[in-house]
């Protein structure tokens, strides 16, 4: 009988009690917030510089169909320049009055080298600026174009160039 009651007062005591909440655990992330927003703002970046490099390309794309540049001259003669040989160079002044130098280098060495090259552009009666160009690991009998843009406003006579290889 004792069981009885015991039994009709624990049915009592629980009807009335507030039903317990199951707790779910937070599904796991596979990153953090920090780390997410770090990434949102990474690809927002790359957006950005892609839309840049976009719009880079359309403009010299558009310099290049308008024919902004002048010719000034050319040299046909390669000439040799410790391991490299640099070939046919055209010089051109861009709309703004800047020189832009356009040629083909080709190491003539048995190793991979880099070097600097440096344009010195005659003007003016002797007056002299330059242009240089970074040329990294170009490998034995490689050759690359390279175009170089001195930042100065004149319209070159003669141009001879100097190596300096690292």
């Amino acid at each position: 009988m004792i069981a009885i009651l015991a039994a009709t007062v624990l049915s009592a005591a629980l009807a009335t009690a507030k039903p317990k909440r199951k707790h779910h655990a937070a599904p796991a992330r596979d990153i953090s917030i920090a780390a997410e927003r770090i990434e949102r703002r990474r690809a927002v970046r790359l957006a950005i510089i892609a839309a840049l490099t976009r719009r880079e390309a359309a403009l010299e794309d558009f310099l290049a169909s308008t024919a902004t540049e002048t010719p000034l001259f050319a040299t046909h003669v390669p000439t040799s320049a410790g391991p490299l040989t640099i070939g046919a160079t055209i010089v051109g002044v861009d709309f703004l009055g800047s020189p832009i130098i356009r040629s083909t280098v080709r190491n003539r060495s048995s190793i991979r080298t880099s070097a600097v090259l440096i344009a010195h552009l005659t003007y003016d009666g002797g007056r002299e600026s330059e242009a240089s160009f970074a040329l990294s690991a170009i490998g034995p009998g490689e050759s690359r174009t390279l175009e170089m843009l001195c930042p100065s406003s004149i319209r070159p006579t003669a141009l001879h160039w100097t190596v300096d290889t690292f």
